[in-house]
């Protein structure tokens, strides 16, 4: 099954050098000077013309912005996103992605994507995201993103029911969704999805008032660099610089201003477990939640292939507070970066696997699309019913 749009065919074919490695929205501005259609003004504005259809498929994906001029809003307004090719007044603003950053998908079973939903009733849903996906829609696409699969998902579910005649009392047929909170796009794990308006409100107080547990598997590659140092249960703590970039900066101290952002998070558990990684396997499909070795499984699916033995310290975390990249930042303060997170110091899977000198240089250069994070456990208690929810992925389905 294929969800690749055309656009992403378009740009792939067209593209391919530059969309393989950004990794940062790459944004453009055009002040309108003569008024005309958005395609038409796009067209028009670059030497290479674009064609039409290009044009309308970022429209269709959710790449371009209009901000009116300011004499017709009267107050400063930012852009706002178009998916209609509509005439634009002379004066207005145009902010537009012309390469959107678009994630391969070939890693998601879409043939049994039903593994993916945890719960679900007519309030909301629980899925354990994959690694190498945003959970939702990101500035420069509306659509790669694994909540828009699991509206796909929905449709289809609800086509078969009703050419099933059953009935059915999982929420209303709008399917409309909504990311109450985030999981970055290398981590795996549970997340909520808002099926309801009124359940997201209520759900959005619950996480500010701290409401909503999280719990993760850090997973921790034992080198050379680190099999003599210990992490041990406990609450730890560090100040985060206030930035608008990452890798985010951690201190010991406040600061004298206090403007720091504190950051806690409590270590419930460490152990040392035993990965079997098969050789050649993509970073995005590694089983990090695999049960101990059988070794009547030798022999079977992937343990056909060569493999190797990777150690780990895999540490069970809950947040208490929850700040960008925070758990991700604070093992690295205490020199435990995690598997292929490279922005913050980590060694990737092929950097583990192999002794070639040239992959590991050349592998150092791009960020993987996994880190070893795992969101496993979450907890709340709906805000609707008042049922107590707690979900928990312990192994692979």
């Amino acid at each position: 099954m294929s969800i690749t749009t055309k656009c992403q065919t378009i740009i792939n074919n067209s593209c391919k050098s530059l969309v393989k490695y950004i990794k940062v929205a790459n944004v453009s501005y055009l002040i309108v000077k003569k008024e005309d259609t958005i395609s038409n003004l796009l067209i028009n504005h670059y030497d290479n013309r674009p064609t039409k259809e290009y044009i309308e498929e970022l429209l269709k994906i959710g790449c371009i912005y209009h901000q009116d001029p300011m004499e017709v809003t009267k107050n400063k307004t930012i852009p706002k996103r178009v998916q209609i090719d509509k005439i634009i007044r002379e004066g207005s603003l145009l902010k537009y992605f012309f390469y959107p950053r678009v994630d391969s998908i070939d890693h998601i079973d879409f043939k049994n994507f039903n593994k993916y939903i945890i719960y679900q009733n007519q309030n909301f849903m629980v899925v354990d995201k994959p690694h190498g996906i945003n959970i939702g829609p990101i500035v420069d696409h509306l659509h790669n993103n694994f909540t828009s699969f699991v509206k796909d998902w929905l449709k289809r579910e609800n086509n078969n029911i009703n050419n099933n005649n059953n009935n059915n009392n999982l929420g209303s047929k709008n399917f409309n969704l909504y990311n109450p909170h985030l999981l970055d796009s290398p981590t795996r794990g549970l997340c909520v999805i808002a099926k309801d308006p009124n359940f997201l409100s209520k759900f959005n107080k619950l996480l500010f008032d701290k409401k909503v547990s999280k719990k993760y598997k850090a997973f921790i590659p034992i080198t050379e660099n680190n099999e003599n140092i210990e992490i041990k249960p406990g609450i730890y703590k560090h100040f985060m610089k206030t930035t608008s970039y990452s890798p985010k900066i951690l201190f010991d101290e406040q600061d004298e201003d206090n403007s720091f952002k504190e950051c806690l998070l409590n270590v419930l558990k460490v152990e040392r477990k035993e990965i079997y990684v098969p050789l050649g396997i993509k970073d995005v499909s590694i089983d990090l939640l695999q049960n101990d070795l059988d070794f009547n499984d030798i022999g079977k699916g992937n343990l056909r292939k060569q493999t190797k033995k990777l150690l780990f310290n895999v540490i069970d975390i809950q947040l208490i507070t929850g700040r960008t990249h925070q758990i991700r930042a604070q093992l690295s303060k205490l020199g435990f970066p995690l598997l292929s997170d490279i922005m913050y110091g980590g060694k990737s899977l092929n950097h583990l696997l192999t002794d070639d000198i040239n992959i590991k240089n050349q592998d150092s250069l791009h960020y993987p699309k996994m880190i070893g994070l795992i969101s496993f456990n979450l907890s709340f208690q709906c805000p609707i019913t008042k049922e107590n929810f707690n979900f928990n992925i312990s192994n692979s389905k």
